[in-house]
C-alpha cells in the first residue's frame, strides 16, 4: 500500500518573503554602503546599533504611521496642546543643520532656560546631540561661574 503525501493548496503555502534592505560593501566611516535593493546608498546609524538605509528606514517609517489608525495623530496632537513651543519648531536642526527622517529627532530649546517663557525669539530648534552638547556647555558655565570666588569673599 503506497502512502500519498497531501499537497499543499494555496491556504497552506507559506506567505511571500518581502525583500530585504541589507547592506552590502558597508563604509561606516562616510557613511555609505550598497542596499541589496536600492543600490549605493546613504546610511542611517540605528540606535539599537548596525545601520539601515534610507529608503529601508523612510519604508519603515512610513508603514508604522499608516497602521497606526490615526491614534499617532491625535497623540501628536494632545503633546502639541500641552506643549505649545512645539509648534516652533522646525524641520532642521538650526546648529548643524542636520534634517532628520522622523521630527521626534529633534528638540526645542529655550535659549534663556525658562521654560514658561514660549516666546518665538527664545526658542530655537537643535537636533538630539546638539541639544545635548549645548546643554552640556551650559554646564560648564555653571560650574565655572560657582568656582569662581566672589568679589565681597576676597576682601
Amino acid at each position: 500500500m503506497e502512502t500519498v503525501s497531501p499537497t499543499p493548496t494555496a491556504a497552506q503555502a507559506p506567505p511571500p518573503r518581502k525583500a530585504r534592505h541589507r547592506l552590502l560593501l558597508l563604509d561606516a566611516e562616510n557613511l555609505t554602503a550598497t542596499c541589496a535593493i536600492c543600490g549605493p546608498v546613504q546610511v542611517y546609524r540605528r540606535t539599537m546599533g548596525g545601520f539601515m538605509c534610507a529608503t529601508g528606514q523612510r519604508a519603515r517609517v512610513k508603514a508604522y504611521r499608516e497602521t497606526d489608525d490615526g491614534l499617532l495623530a491625535a497623540r501628536r496632537a494632545t503633546i502639541r496642546s500641552q506643549r505649545p513651543y512645539l509648534a516652533a519648531r522646525k524641520d532642521t536642526c538650526e546648529r548643524c543643520g542636520w534634517s532628520p527622517l522622523s521630527e521626534r529627532a529633534l528638540c526645542v530649546h529655550h535659549r534663556d532656560e525658562n521654560h514658561g517663557n514660549d516666546d518665538a525669539s527664545n526658542l530655537v530648534t537643535y537636533c538630539l546631540g546638539c541639544h545635548a552638547e549645548v546643554h552640556a556647555q551650559l554646564q560648564l558655565q555653571r560650574d565655572a561661574n560657582a568656582r569662581t570666588p566672589s568679589a565681597d569673599l576676597v576682601e
